[in-house]
């Protein structure tokens, strides 16, 4: 393994974007900043993204591609991972989003200043370079949920990985456990999109239909990292474990209302379990709801649970 400390392995899943993952790999090959190479790993696509793949990776030496079955956008990205060979920093990139040219470069210059573990794009007007506003970001900034936009090192990420058993809410869950690791943050001032544009595809995330499972998933990863933030002291923090109740009591009054224990199967003891630990917690005695149905919601639960559900189908309607 040669020791590049600021070499950037950037990292692609891929699944059906035969329309934008060239304009993808262009926007990187064109980056001011090249000691770079370029992962992409192929999640079992049926249009001509694998092809387009094999193209681009003879055609350019920087670009490597690995080709599995259809396991997941997860298991993609852990697959990429795996396959980081230099120290220095991993960088996750959407196959149907595109970078600006100086995307990297920004980042790079960030965290040679700053000896920086994680450097991503934030608002600098409210998040510091700390551990705490790094927590902070993906309950105050849905665009720092994900994994994109920032560079994190190789170190720190091998040691973490996408937990495959979600079907959503992995991607704030792997940063959380990053950010646990670190020790040095730099935050970059967001322009509009922070250098970094998304596409939203037929095949993004974002636009998954929502589901039971999408719903239970979305909640447990929220709950894990609830825990991580609560072993790991971070609740010094007054902002942070206020945010932290109240995303958590908020995404179990969504599962309450929708999730069926008598007629389903799928991940009934974590649900279970997850109950008694919102009890144990006395989440809804420090959860604070800021808008008028929030605030609704948490008073029918609370006094009128047996009509809970029954409440929330009519208001739905």
């Amino acid at each position: 393994m040669e020791n590049k400390q600021f070499f950037i392995h950037i990292v692609i899943p891929v699944f059906n974007t035969e329309k934008y993952i060239k304009k993808c790999l262009d926007s990187i090959l064109n980056q001011t900043y090249k000691d770079f190479d370029i992962i992409c790993v192929d999640d079992g696509s049926k249009d001509s993204s694998a092809e387009i793949l094999k193209q681009y990776s003879e055609k350019y030496s920087q670009i490597s591609t690995i080709f599995e079955e259809n396991c997941g956008v997860s298991s993609a990205r852990n697959n990429g991972i795996l396959h980081c060979q230099n120290n220095g920093y991993i960088c996750f990139v959407d196959s149907d989003d595109y970078l600006d040219s100086d995307f990297l470069e920004t980042l790079v210059d960030a965290a040679k200043e700053n000896n920086a573990d994680v450097c991503y794009y934030g608002d600098c007007s409210i998040l510091g370079n700390d551990r705490i506003s790094a927590l902070l970001g993906p309950l105050l900034f849905g665009p720092l949920r994900g994994p994109v936009r920032k560079i994190i090192k190789t170190s720190i990420v091998k040691q973490c990985l996408f937990n495959e058993n979600l079907t959503v809410g992995e991607d704030f869950l792997f940063n959380c456990e990053c950010y646990c690791k670190a020790n040095c943050f730099k935050v970059v001032n967001y322009d509009e999109n922070g250098k970094y544009n998304v596409n939203y595809s037929e095949n993004s995330l974002i636009r998954s239909a929502i589901s039971e499972k999408r719903t239970v998933d979305f909640f447990l990863g929220w709950l894990q990292y609830f825990k991580i933030c609560q072993t790991n002291s971070f609740f010094g923090s007054d902002v942070l474990m206020q945010l932290l109740f109240n995303q958590l009591a908020e995404e179990y009054l969504e599962l309450y209302g929708s999730y069926n224990f008598k007629h389903t199967s799928y991940k009934v003891d974590e649900i279970l379990e997850a109950k008694k630990f919102i009890k144990k917690n006395k989440i809804f005695k420090f959860y604070k709801p800021e808008t008028k149905l929030q605030k609704v919601k948490k008073i029918i639960y609370i006094w009128f649970r047996p009509f809970y559900k029954l409440i929330r189908k009519v208001f739905k309607k």
